[in-house]
Parts: C-alpha cells; sequence; structure tokens
C-alpha cells in the first residue's frame, strides 16, 4: 500500500485542521452577527391584565352638584372632590372621603385673598398617604392635611385657577392651572415658574426616568374643547421647555407615560410614543370612540384607562382596548373628568348632566 511521505501527511493534517478551525469560526461570526443586528420589536405587547371588573356608581349631591378630580390611596381611603349641593341643607361640601364602607362629606377649609375663611369649590386633590394629602380650592388656596388637621392658606404666586397637582414628596410639589400657570412648592416656599405659555394647563403627570434616576415631568396645555392651540411641556426642576408636537390635535387635555417605555396623550383623540419623546411624530391610535377623553391614567403598561364624555370608560389591557360604554357602563349626558388607578382599581369622578355628582368605582374580579 502506499503510504504518504510523512511531511505531506502533516501538511493534510495542518489542512484539515485549519478548515475545520476556519468553518467554526465562520459559524460563530454568522450566529453572533445574526444576533447582533437583529431589529429589536418596539412593539411587542406586555403581559395583559383582565379586562372584567365590578362596577359601582354612586349618585352624590343635587342642584348642580359635581366633582373634578380623585385619588386613591387604598380601595379604604379614597378623595374626590368639587362642589356637593344637598336639598335638605343651605352650605355646600366641596370634598368626600371614602372609608371603606360609605361616602363621608366634608367641608374643606379655604382662604381667600382677603383672609375669610370659605367652602368654596375644590378643584383639584394630590395625595402621598393618609397623613398627607393636598387640595387646592377655587379660592386661590391649598389646603393640607397632616394626619390631624388641615392647613389652608391663600397663594399669591400663580395666576388664575389650580387644576391638577403633582408631586414626588411634599418637598417637591408642582400645581398647574390656567394662564400658563405652574406654581412650585419646596415645602418652605412657593414660586411662579415661566412656562412659556398663557395657555391653559390641564394636566401633569411624572415618574422616575430609570436611565438618569431624574424624575421625568410632563404637563399639557390645551383650549381643550376649542381646540385653537396646544402645548406639550417638560419640567426640570424650575426649567420648562417645549416638546414637538408633530402629530397631535390641538385640543388634547391630559398626558399620562412610564419614562423610556410608553407615552400618551388623550382628548379630542389618543395619541402614543413608544421608548422616548426624541421619536418621531405621535401616532393616532384609531380605535377609539369619537367621544372627548377628559383623562387618561394607568398604573403599568398593561392597564390603562381613559374616561371622557358620556360615561365613557376605556381600559388598555396590554393587548386590547375595551370600551365600557353602554356595555357594563350606560352612557349618559355627563362626563367623567378624572380618574385614579392602582393595579387592582379604578375610580371616575364627574357630572350627570350637569346636576347630580358621579363617582364610578371600578374592582378587578
Amino acid at each position: 500500500m502506499f503510504k504518504k511521505p510523512f511531511f505531506s501527511r502533516v501538511c493534510d493534517f495542518k489542512f484539515l485542521l485549519t478548515a475545520i478551525l476556519f468553518l467554526f469560526s465562520f459559524f460563530i461570526c454568522l450566529f453572533s452577527c445574526k444576533r447582533a443586528t437583529q431589529p429589536i420589536d418596539e412593539n411587542t405587547s406586555p403581559d395583559t391584565t383582565s379586562h372584567n371588573f365590578t362596577w359601582i356608581i354612586d349618585t352624590i349631591g343635587t342642584q348642580s352638584s359635581y366633582f373634578l378630580d380623585v385619588a386613591i390611596i387604598n380601595q379604604n381611603d379614597i378623595w374626590a372632590v368639587g362642589e356637593i349641593h344637598l336639598d335638605s341643607e343651605i352650605d355646600s361640601y366641596n370634598a368626600v372621603h371614602w372609608n371603606g364602607t360609605e361616602w363621608e362629606l366634608h367641608h374643606i377649609p379655604a382662604v381667600t385673598y382677603w383672609g375669610d375663611i370659605t367652602k368654596g369649590p375644590i378643584y383639584s386633590v394630590f395625595t402621598f398617604n393618609s397623613n398627607d394629602v393636598w387640595m387646592f380650592s377655587k379660592a386661590g388656596s391649598y389646603a393640607h392635611w397632616n394626619g390631624l388637621q388641615w392647613k389652608s392658606e391663600f397663594i399669591s404666586q400663580r395666576v388664575g385657577t389650580i387644576n391638577r397637582i403633582w408631586g414626588n414628596s411634599s418637598n417637591n410639589m408642582y400645581f398647574i392651572g390656567t394662564n400658563g400657570n405652574i406654581t412650585l412648592y419646596d415645602g418652605d416656599s412657593w414660586q411662579q415658574l415661566d412656562s412659556g405659555t398663557d395657555i391653559d394647563i390641564q394636566d401633569i403627570w411624572g415618574a422616575v426616568n430609570p436611565k438618569t434616576g431624574k424624575e421625568e415631568i410632563l404637563a399639557i396645555a390645551s383650549l381643550r374643547n376649542y381646540g385653537r392651540a396646544m402645548e406639550l411641556l417638560k419640567i426640570d426642576d424650575k426649567f420648562v421647555q417645549k416638546i414637538d408636537t408633530t402629530g397631535l390635535h390641538s385640543n388634547e387635555s391630559s398626558v399620562w407615560f412610564i419614562p423610556n417605555e410608553v407615552y400618551y396623550v388623550a382628548g379630542n383623540g389618543i395619541f402614543k410614543k413608544v421608548k422616548n419623546l426624541d421619536r418621531p411624530e405621535w401616532i393616532a391610535l384609531n380605535e377609539h370612540p369619537a367621544i372627548y377623553k377628559y383623562s387618561i391614567r394607568g398604573s403599568s403598561e398593561n392597564n390603562i384607562f381613559v374616561v371622557g364624555s358620556f360615561g365613557l370608560v376605556s381600559h388598555y389591557n396590554g393587548a386590547s382596548w375595551r370600551h365600557y360604554l353602554d356595555k357594563e357602563i350606560a352612557s349618559f349626558y355627563g362626563a367623567w373628568y378624572k380618574c385614579s388607578v392602582t393595579d387592582n382599581m379604578v375610580v371616575a369622578v364627574g357630572t350627570l348632566e350637569g346636576i347630580n355628582g358621579l363617582i364610578l368605582r371600578g374592582y378587578r374580579n
């Protein structure tokens, strides 16, 4: 039998080994490149939650009663504010508190410019816990519950009415309202900020951005139903800048988001951005009823509620929207103006035909 010289056999072995190593390296490179260049699907839906809720509607007050804002501390501790009249009493109330069994009527003190104590309407409420509750009245004063008593003081460092409150602590709070007003409270003093607009600011929301570790705060200004102008504002401590609103309508009035995940704006429609605000124009979600949406809030990316005119209540569960209008919740002549959301509960407030105050409680089944 013919045998190759030793040197030739060594060369063949080296060649075979080189070929094997080359093929191995080629497939490793191919696999790595495929993984590195594969696009990320940013539209992947989060895990879903249930659309099934038990709904309870409470009608409170007569004679032009209404509720304008609500805050959930827990399912047995909820505040709703507005103006509540009773046929049997001359005085009106301006807040109700849910204690787990019933709604308690309250006269929250308000202080006028002249120092008089009144019981006028309250337009906004924000809570940190049961012993740290903030409200703002039509009279121009805040009211703070510290667990023992209410403290109220007229605030001159503002313009017009306060529509909404947001903060991460009682030492860092923003009060937004008409005529472009943004007032900052740092726990010691009040300061009116330059918002760069004189349009009414309708809503504000903030959350920690995990990339920066800082609060990301957005506010939305519009003339609401008049639809002539709108601004989206980003607040960084005491500085305010305008955000691109390409793709939005001019009469949006509510904002809610999770930083670096999803951003929503609602009003005449519902619009969305994924991942960050630097992306191109807002995307319209067209599967919603042509009814005005006053408020959008959520507890997570897969538990978001929108409420609005004619009793509209819509829920996003991470995969689909469900509109409860004329299903579990009957439509009516009136509106839900604000809502507050936790993982297993939603509360919305508004008015029925401008006569009765309405409060909707939804409990996840």
